[in-house]
C-alpha cells in the first residue's frame, strides 16, 4: 500500500476551511510568494507557520508550508489589523489567480477572533 502524502492525511483527519481565494501573487525576495488579498485579523495576532493546501482552478491540489505575518507592506486597505500569507518561493508558478487556500478549521476560527489557538509561533523566517 503506498504511503499517503501529508495533504492526503490532512484532508482525511483535519477539517480544512477556505481562508482566501487568490487575487494576485508577487514574489518578494527573501520572503517568498506574497498571496493577496490580505486577511483581517484580531489585534492579538502574532506571526505563525501553518501547512495549507491549495486547490487550483483546474481542480488539482497541493500542500505548502505557509507563513502568516502582520501586514507591513505600506498598503492602505482601511483595516487596522491585517495579516498576509507567504508561500515558499517554489510556489510561484504553482498558485495561479483563482486558486483557493485552505487552513485547518481551528486556524480559521483563530484568525477570525476565536479563542482557540493560535498555532505554534513561527520558529524561523525560512521562505
Amino acid at each position: 500500500m503506498p504511503e499517503r502524502t501529508l495533504m492526503e492525511h490532512m484532508i482525511e483527519t483535519v477539517t480544512m476551511e477556505l481562508v482566501l481565494t487568490v487575487e494576485t501573487t508577487e514574489f518578494v525576495g527573501g520572503l517568498g510568494v506574497l498571496v493577496d488579498p490580505p486577511l483581517e485579523v484580531p489585534s492579538r495576532f502574532s506571526p505563525f507557520a501553518e501547512t495549507v493546501w491549495v486547490r487550483r482552478p483546474d481542480g488539482s491540489k497541493e500542500s505548502f508550508a505557509a507563513r502568516f505575518v502582520l501586514e507591513d507592506l505600506q498598503r492602505t486597505t482601511g483595516c487596522p489589523h491585517q495579516a498576509v500569507l507567504f508561500l515558499p518561493a517554489s510556489a510561484a508558478e504553482k498558485v495561479p489567480v483563482g486558486s483557493q487556500v485552505f487552513v485547518p478549521e481551528g486556524t480559521l476560527q483563530w484568525l477570525r477572533g476565536g479563542d482557540e489557538g493560535p498555532p505554534l509561533p513561527e520558529l524561523s523566517p525560512a521562505a
